[in-house]
């Protein structure tokens, strides 16, 4: 079924155009993790900011279930695979992030506590992730990877990436810190909070 109707109460004339959508082929709906897939053979339909352009791609349809932090990867054999996200349904919506896979990722979560500030007062913190190598650092409220994200920066070809969060309340304050390093590199890494309080 479609329906059509006004927006607000609104009514009138108007066209209703329906057509196949060829790019993405492909839907994840309820699909079990990994997902097998080629690309040998298929169409040029999509490029990133990460490569792709004139290879054989193919596109997938998914949707979020629920709130949270997602990881997408794709690993290959035989070559460097290309991943994106786009926000939205089709092949030219808004690029989201990407990333050429080259290694696999490994990721280690911390939970870090940060005192409250105190009565009347804030916190204004910075997270710091020190590293040789190529992360991405992810800062999530609450104390799992269910929280709701805060910041997000990676370094692609080492050095620090700083992450920034405030606190306005009495109490501690509990982070989930989400570190994603290239698995066969394991880089040592350092991780160090610092602190300013600020009272009226």
């Amino acid at each position: 079924m479609v329906a059509v109707e006004g927006f607000a109460g609104n009514q009138g004339s108007g066209q209703l155009n329906i057509a196949r959508v060829a790019c993405p082929d492909s839907d994840l709906e309820d699909q079990i993790f990994p997902v097998t897939l080629s690309t040998s053979g298929a169409g040029d339909d999509a490029s990133t900011s990460c490569g792709g352009a004139g290879q054989s791609d193919r596109a997938f349809h998914w949707v979020v279930p629920s709130d949270g932090l997602y990881a997408f990867k794709a690993v290959a054999a035989g070559y460097s695979a290309v991943i994106s996200v786009l926000d939205g349904p089709r092949c030219k919506d808004t690029e989201l992030g990407c990333s050429a896979a080259i290694q696999e990722l490994r990721d280690m979560t911390y939970q870090l506590d940060i005192p409250g500030p105190g009565a009347g007062c804030s916190a204004d913190c910075t997270v710091t992730v020190s590293s040789p190598g190529t992360i991405t650092a992810y800062l999530l409220d609450e104390n799992d990877c269910s929280g709701r994200e805060i910041d997000c920066k990676n370094s692609s070809f080492g050095g620090d990436v700083t992450l920034e969060v405030s606190s306005a309340n009495n109490d501690a304050a509990t982070y989930t810190l989400v570190v994603s390093e290239a698995a066969l590199d394991s880089p040592d890494y350092t991780i160090r909070i610092d602190c300013m309080q600020i009272c009226s």
